[in-house]
């Protein structure tokens, strides 16, 4: 076993990924933002520019239209000039483990029968540990709703965080859960806009990665909308008019 040290207190930090959604969401509405929840069934495009998207049978005029639906995004895309988003599932397990030190911990790890995988295990400030990095390769369902979470799969993450820490070994598993990660064949995310739709936009494909890049992609695509160009990223690598 070889290990090394990727960083320091000083050099990294910690995001909780529902409550960063839920300060984002509450920021917007606090700006005047509104959250429509409905069921998202395609884009809008007349004369070469998107118009709106029709979510729950009904059509919300718009004059920006920004796809950013992580691993759905081809399916709601339908008849737009994009490269193909594909899902890539994955699980994690949260553990009740108490007091820990503060150490994340990215782990190259042998099942029994031979399958590789490549555990991350983080601590969190509130006693629970949060373990991920098993990949499945199940399709992408036509919803959130329909991803399936395996407890087999949850129980290996959580074996091969117990053979890092003896303090993990007879940690409770409080929560299972599974995603699938947007990604596209040449690995890079789709940022900017769609071709051959004026007021169209797209921001997925982030794979692992979209809670870290999140907020500079959005940052980005609101100078791109509003001021013509981004200037916090250079976007020219992630333009949806490339081909892998």
């Amino acid at each position: 076993m070889t290990a090394g040290a990727l960083g320091s207190t000083e050099t990294t930090a910690q995001v909780h990924p529902a409550r960063f959604t839920t300060a984002l969401l509450d920021a917007a509405r606090s700006k005047g933002a509104t959250l429509r929840l409905g069921v998202v069934e395609g884009v809008t495009v007349h004369d070469g520019a998107a118009r709106g998207v029709q979510v729950s049978g009904e059509t919300l005029a718009a004059d920006a239209v920004v796809l950013a639906l992580g691993p759905w995004t081809s399916r709601v895309g339908r008849g737009l000039d994009l490269p193909t988003v594909r899902g890539l599932k994955g699980y994690s397990v949260t553990l009740a483990a108490g007091d820990l030190p503060a150490h994340a911990c990215f782990m190259d790890y042998r099942t029994a029968d031979g399958r590789a995988l490549e555990p991350e295990i983080i601590p969190r400030p509130d006693g629970e540990v949060y373990v991920c990095g098993m990949a499945d390769l199940q399709l992408l369902p036509d919803s959130a709703e329909g991803v399936e979470v395996s407890d087999a799969a949850c129980a290996v993450l959580a074996r091969a965080a117990g053979q890092v820490s003896a303090g993990l070994a007879g940690a409770a598993i409080i929560r299972r859960q599974a995603c699938y990660r947007p990604v596209t064949d040449d690995g890079l995310p789709l940022i900017g806009r769609v071709p051959g739709a004026a007021g169209a936009y797209v921001a997925t494909g982030h794979g692992p990665w979209g809670m870290l890049n999140a907020p500079a992609t959005g940052l980005a695509l609101a100078e791109l909308i509003t001021g013509g160009a981004a200037k916090v990223v250079d976007l020219r690598a992630f333009d949806p008019a490339r081909r892998a």
